[in-house]
């Protein structure tokens, strides 16, 4: 069920309306109890390192090495007890500290970037196949209502609302294309031309975009001013895309790519900046613009001191009407307090809220 807090009589959307829907874990989670995906869930911040086990077990193991090389055992800094952001954000903080140290920074660079590679390869695997009907039926219903603008800010690193832009594209709901609709144009170009009409900014990155490594340099999670790589889709979602990402991009033999994804460490704003930093300008202007805004899933945490301005701005600016969807009323609360305002609804689930729509429909 859900819970309308205030006791408005506007439609939850109206053709003049411009709709924002943001994206968190919670929206990929919800659409993983589809008959067609993996039985393993994606990873959360607590449960990163045992979902990775379970479907990444050489590469986990290859981490540990470096990992007790690094902390001489981690007796100090038991790997195995630490949520996500505190591994991240422990290994960027080591990178950090042992820098001007040539055999220790080469070791916490190296665990940094597994890590990385680790995060990429376990969503992939468990997300890989996901069917993203959820997202589909509420988009489908948000474009019925012909608002004056729609558009997708996503902090998730997975493919679930690109297949889901792309499937509307292909349905005439809207116009979306991975040439331009991610808020930048890639480095490699695409033909024909297709100018989107609505947005997809994942301000995290995400799994399907690339930057390339010159020459014999060691690789690096992230690089502010590399060009950014987006490889057509593939054919099969089963097909490991990354897999083939060189000969896709048309590089060179033995030429490398790393995947773009923002790690949750405390501090981004050395990798929100470049070409990413320009997607978080046009997802503020986005908020700033917005009248009506669908949270699904995202609770703004706390150490997230970037998202927090973001929406923080958006609300001062545009006084949108606050939809929030998650079960968890602690994440209601975090996200209307940075908000500023009372919200308008709350709804436990995605589907509560697709249901009143169709009964402003009906």
């Amino acid at each position: 069920m859900s819970e309308e807090i205030t006791n408005n009589d506007w439609n939850i959307i109206q053709e003049s309306d411009k709709v924002v829907v943001v994206l968190g874990a919670g929206a990929t989670i919800s659409e993983m109890h589809q008959p067609s995906t993996p039985n393993v869930p994606p990873p959360s911040d607590a449960n990163f390192l045992s979902i990775a086990e379970q479907c990444c077990k050489k590469q986990v193991d290859s981490l540990w090495d470096v990992f007790t090389k690094l902390w001489q055992g981690g007796e100090a800094y038991p790997l195995h007890h630490q949520r996500m952001e505190q591994i991240f954000a422990g290994t960027f903080l080591k990178v950090v500290q042992t820098a001007g140290n040539t055999t220790y920074g080469r070791l916490a660079r190296e665990l940094y970037d597994e890590l990385v590679l680790l995060l990429r390869d376990t969503l992939y695997k468990t997300t890989g196949k996901a069917v993203p009907e959820e997202h589909l039926s509420l988009f489908r219903r948000i474009v019925d209502r012909r608002p004056a603008s729609f558009d997708v800010i996503s902090f998730n690193y997975d493919c679930l609302a690109d297949r889901t832009m792309r499937i509307g594209h292909s349905e005439g709901l809207w116009v979306w294309s991975h040439q331009d609709g991610y808020g930048f144009k890639p480095t490699n170009q695409f033909y024909p031309k297709v100018e989107s009409t609505s947005l997809l900014l994942k301000l995290h990155g995400s799994m399907n975009w690339y930057i390339p490594i010159p020459g014999k340099s060691r690789r690096t999670a992230y690089n502010a001013n590399a060009p950014i790589y987006v490889p057509n889709p593939p054919v099969s979602y089963s097909a490991l895309a990354w897999h083939r990402v060189q000969k896709i991009l048309g590089h060179k033999k033995g030429r490398r790519v790393f995947p773009l994804l923002v790690p949750p460490v405390f501090e981004k704003a050395t990798q929100i900046s470049g070409q990413l930093g320009r997607i978080w300008d046009i997802a503020q202007t986005k908020l700033n613009q917005a009248t009506v805004v669908i949270v699904w899933g995202y609770s703004l945490p706390v150490t997230d001191y970037h998202a927090e301005m973001l929406f923080a701005q958006g609300a001062r600016r545009s006084k949108f009407r606050l939809i929030v969807v998650n079960l968890d009323k602690s994440a209601l609360g975090r996200v209307t307090e940075v908000c500023g305002h009372r919200w308008n609804r709350w709804f436990f689930r995605v589907y509560h809220l697709v249901q009143a729509l169709d009964e402003e429909n009906s």
